[in-house]
């Protein structure tokens, strides 16, 4: 086990690049780049259940969650994930798909665009010819 701390971004790469379980026991979290960027790297994810985890973390899909200050679930889980082939695999293949699919910035760039469209467009065909916006009220 290798317990870094904070490393610069430039070595999150090569840090990620030779795990074998990315481990995340917070005790409070909001939504964790770490565990993002471990399944974009193709690295299992251990990760207490709290906070925001648990929108990204679906226990035994994509990775394993635990409740947190449980150093005996925290053994239990790293061991199985270490330990169970299937399991280890499943959770790469669906880590690494959830990753791409929902924070792929060029992807996330074009949706936001396409809202932006859409959103602009509909307040130009609500405006009146002076540019002020027509009032709605709910009957």
């Amino acid at each position: 086990m290798v317990r870094t701390g904070i490393v610069s971004h430039k070595d999150v790469a090569f840090y990620l690049s030779t795990a074998d379980v990315l481990v995340l026991g917070s005790y409070q979290e909001g939504l964790p780049n770490s565990l993002v960027e471990a399944m974009a790297a193709g690295v299992p994810v251990v990760a207490t259940h709290v906070g925001g985890i648990p929108e990204i973390v679906n226990h035994e899909e994509n990775g394993l969650l635990i409740p947190p200050k449980n150093s005996d679930a925290l053994f239990a889980a790293v061991s199985r994930m270490l330990e169970d082939h299937d399991l280890r695999t499943d959770c790469i293949q669906n880590g690494r798909t959830l990753a791409w699919n929902r924070f792929d910035a060029e992807r996330n760039a074009g949706v936001f665009a396409t809202i932006l469209d859409e959103t602009v467009s509909n307040w130009k065909k609500n405006s009146n010819s002076d540019g002020s916006t027509l009032s709605f009220q709910s009957s």
